[in-house]
């Protein structure tokens, strides 16, 4: 693990590199933030297809992640039980620091540019940073907009991007499994593959199947093995990411996406930069269902905020990257070129 600091904000974040491709001047770099539960080790299958698409991949470990700085107790009771204005405050704090983050990387590392990708529910914090850019010094925005071509929004689940009443579909809260065992239900249910009905215009919930898996593919978790114990992060996830999935911080994160995507000012800027939201076919439901939503919204918005671009992952599950990492490869670097 190697490590960048903020000194500014006396916070660290540990990352993994793939290392400087052969061709550096043509290369993609993908600065890339995990999810709930999973740290950056969940990276590494897609990191060594990255060489072999002329791309580089730096894997963070958010805070509280190993190697990274630990939330202190007032961030903690904000996450946990702050009022809307404080956790919203919070939230763009984050991006802000996360903004800092890619800044130091593209002045240590010598990164000509870098596209951004958050994983399931690390688009809260990927939309924080979009949205923070107006709190930024003029200098650091500057570079920022230099540098950053691309955010990727990739297969976010309903519960990472603000819309109230769905957190009680996944095991996490369902009370029929016994509390703890649900953390293992999750993980299993959530690396598994589903069969929806893509095709039916309508885009209805009763198109997905929330439950019923394909049996005739084994969920990601059954073929990680003791390899699981390296990539999952349970109990560093309790502080952060329980809080933000909840029902309660969703009209939280309902403001950071409605400033993240559609916001004029922040759009302004970001003038070099465009937003590609990609989701895997195969993936949870509330996966589908947050990416046909965002894009409703999309178009109602008329083309007003970020440029946005959408793009399905044809066949992968919610754990694409290491299942199908070349594919996911090929599909993050297409993903970014104009």
């Amino acid at each position: 693990m190697q490590s960048v600091t903020i000194p500014t904000k006396g916070i660290t974040f540990s990352y993994l590199d793939s290392g400087v491709p052969a061709d550096a001047a043509t290369a993609e770099t993908f600065i890339v933030i995990h999810g709930h539960s999973f740290n950056a080790n969940v990276w590494q299958n897609v990191m060594a297809q990255a060489p072999s698409h002329g791309a580089r991949i730096i894997a963070i470990n958010r805070r509280n992640y190993p190697g990274s700085t630990e939330y202190d107790r007032a961030e903690a009771e904000t996450f946990a039980n702050g009022s809307l204005i404080d956790r919203v405050a919070l939230m763009k704090e984050e991006g802000a620091i996360l903004d800092l983050m890619v800044d130091a990387l593209v002045s240590q590392l010598g990164l000509r540019s870098v596209n951004v990708v958050g994983w399931s529910m690390g688009n809260a914090f990927l939309m924080s940073m979009i949205a923070a850019i107006v709190s930024l010094p003029a200098s650091t925005a500057q570079r920022l907009q230099a540098a950053v071509k691309t955010f990727v929004m990739w297969d976010a689940p309903i519960t990472a991007l603000g819309f109230e009443g769905y957190e009680y579909n996944t095991p996490l809260y369902d009370e029929s499994i016994p509390p703890e065992a649900r953390g293992f239900a999750f993980v299993k249910w959530v690396s598994s593959y589903f069969v929806h009905d893509l095709d039916t215009p309508a885009r209805d919930l009763a198109q997905l199947k929330v439950f019923d898996a394909d049996l005739t593919r084994p969920p990601t978790i059954e073929k990680m093995g003791e390899k699981i114990m390296a990539v999952a992060s349970m109990q560093e996830s309790l502080v952060a990411d329980v809080p933000i999935v909840s029902d309660a911080f969703q009209p939280v994160l309902a403001e950071i996406r409605r400033a993240a995507l559609f916001s004029p000012a922040v759009a302004a800027c970001w003038p070099q930069s465009r937003v590609v939201y990609l989701w895997n076919s195969s993936s949870c439901w509330n996966v589908v269902w947050a990416s046909w939503t965002v894009e409703k919204e999309a178009k109602a918005a008329g083309g007003v905020g970020m440029p946005l671009k959408f793009k399905i992952l044809e066949g992968g599950n919610h754990m694409s990257h290491w299942d199908l990492p070349e594919k996911t490869m090929a599909t993050f670097v297409e993903s970014v070129k104009a």
